[in-house]
């Protein structure tokens, strides 16, 4: 096997194995490449490992709800917080008139909700507990 085998091995079971499920392959994948004497390509692997995580990000499209559009200049900075979960450069914007304020951002892995509804149930739950 060459170096891109292993590396969409790996890129696809951190897609659908749980994170303990993962860090048990990733010990077993390491093993593999030791027994095997292959363990001189990691770099390698991880490099195109490196591409298939920039690629399904780039394709990966992330929507941002918000009261007006006018407001995503207000929270530029936030974003860039998130900027490692969520592509930015082709953001969707949505606008939904039922969020007071803040944003809620996704893509097809996450959900960042800042809204300030989000925020009032947090503070309603934590009071009636």
């Amino acid at each position: 096997m060459n170096y891109k085998t292993y590396a969409k091995a790996l890129f696809e079971s951190f897609l659908e194995k749980s994170e303990s499920e993962f860090d048990s392959f990733f010990e077993n994948f390491i093993a593999t490449l030791k027994n095997k004497n292959k363990i001189s390509l990691l770099p390698k692997i991880l490099n195109e490992v490196k591409k298939y995580f920039e690629l399904a990000k780039k394709q990966d499209i992330t929507e941002i709800i918000l009261k007006d559009k006018k407001d995503l200049e207000k929270f530029k900075d936030k974003l860039n917080e998130m900027s490692d979960k969520f592509n930015l450069d082709d953001l969707k914007i949505t606008e939904n008139k039922n969020i007071v304020g803040g944003f809620i951002l996704k893509n097809s892995r996450y959900i960042w909700d800042k809204s300030y509804k989000e925020g009032l149930l947090k503070l309603y739950k934590k009071l009636i507990k």
